[in-house]
């Protein structure tokens, strides 16, 4: 698991509406880099994105949300594409090139 890098609390990053939060803690479970705390409130628990810039891009988070709070914004453009497997260190080998098929007959080659 990679040290939280302690981002920055409330940044778009990555938000969760509270409003909407039911506190299932969904969230947590499914987040590979530890991004949400659950916090308590006056009336309730709700998560909150405490490390969004630890964030990978990977949306389960937001897939796994039963009440549809969580909203994650993409790494800027300045980063360039990193696919998660590269992030976390995970060696992915290509795909071997697909052979010619040949065309289908009455159809332009």
């Amino acid at each position: 698991m990679a040290e939280q890098t302690g981002g920055t609390p409330g940044t778009d990053r990555v938000r969760v509406d509270p409003d909407s939060c039911n506190g299932c803690g969904r969230c947590l479970q499914s987040c590979p880099t530890d991004v949400f705390r659950m916090v308590e409130l006056t009336d309730r628990s709700v998560a909150l994105a405490v490390y969004p810039d630890d964030c990978c891009d990977c949306n389960l988070c937001v897939i796994d949300c039963p009440q549809h709070c969580i909203t994650v914004n993409l790494a800027p453009v300045a980063y360039g594409f990193v696919s998660i497997y590269q992030r976390m260190g995970i060696d992915i080998p290509a795909l071997p090139a697909l052979p010619s098929l040949p065309a289908l007959p009455g159809k332009p080659a």
